[in-house]
């Protein structure tokens, strides 16, 4: 788990800086064409502007997912019976902490991946999501672990 956590987070943090390094507040230059743009935005709320200003609130909220996503990943025993759990608790817990970072320091959120159709968003937000797609396969595929069934012998 926390070779995932740091490297969603490393990665997270690197491309915000380099970011803010060199791009104002809503510049935005195209990297392929209007398909893929690097658009630099603050972002004082949640996931598609939700909850804008409510900077501590959503802090509160990282922290929170930190400890629960760590609580449960020990409590299946770590990565040792399912292999997939370690990437899913790493990328949530490093893809938090990213955010978290972000809202502690600089009282926003750095977003910058702008495909044009979708929210500009960030790598942290990267990391959320594969992280839960993981966490959702691996249930999935292991239903005793919400006591739907028998254990999968398999694992």
């Amino acid at each position: 788990m926390l070779k995932w956590v740091l490297i969603s987070a490393i990665l997270d943090r690197a491309t915000k800086e380099l970011v803010a390094a060199t791009l104002a507040p809503g510049e935005s230059i195209p990297l392929l064409g209007d398909l893929l743009r690097l658009t630099y935005i603050t972002n004082t709320g949640a996931a598609f502007g939700l909850l804008a200003d409510h900077t501590w609130v959503l802090a509160a909220v990282s922290l929170l997912l930190v400890v629960f996503v760590t609580w449960w990943y020990r409590s299946i025993g770590g990565s040792g019976r399912y292999p997939i759990a370690g990437p899913a608790a790493g990328l949530l817990v490093g893809g938090a902490l990213g955010n978290l970072i972000d809202r502690a320091f600089r009282g926003y959120v750095v977003d910058f991946v702008d495909l044009g159709f979708w929210p500009v968003f960030n790598v942290a937000d990267i990391a959320v999501v594969f992280g839960c797609a993981l966490a959702f396969l691996m249930i999935l595929k292991n239903p005793e672990m919400t006591g739907g069934g028998a254990p999968d012998e398999a694992n």
